[in-house]
């Protein structure tokens, strides 16, 4: 009989629930990512005669969702205080902000402020372009 010694004791990791928990939580993000995208979609209000501005993949984006919820470059904002320390930061003099066209008009008044004092100095706001017909 071979009968092993208590000093000999091999130690071996199971990874077996290591990769069961990975493949949840991949399951998870995958069922819960298109829900996430969707919840921030912003539909911005319509003009046929708006302007197109001059725009670099540089330019910040600050994205106001109906609900009043703030992004800066797809990044979720807390407050108002810390768009304004990201804004500070950046060393732009121009910004875009995408806001929802059901958007309270007071809280577009709010983030324009904001912006101003952190001396950015042009300011454009996005719109879905349509065409004019002009058939009569």
């Amino acid at each position: 009989m071979d009968i092993k010694k208590s000093d000999e004791f091999e130690s071996q990791i199971n990874i077996i629930p290591l990769v069961d928990i990975m493949l949840v939580l991949l399951i998870i993000f995958m069922l819960t990512a298109p829900v996430l995208k969707t919840a921030f979609d912003v539909e911005l209000p319509e003009s046929s005669s708006a302007q197109a501005i001059e725009q670099t993949d540089e330019t910040p984006t600050i994205s106001i969702s109906e609900k009043g919820t703030i992004k800066i470059n797809g990044m979720v904002i807390s407050s108002l205080d810390e768009l304004e320390k990201i804004l500070s930061n950046m060393k732009r003099k121009d910004v875009i902000i995408e806001a929802d066209k059901r958007v309270d008009y007071g809280r577009i008044i709010e983030v324009m402020d904001i912006i101003r004092k952190s001396g950015i100095e042009k300011i454009g706001l996005a719109t879905e372009h349509i065409e004019k017909n002009n058939t009569r």
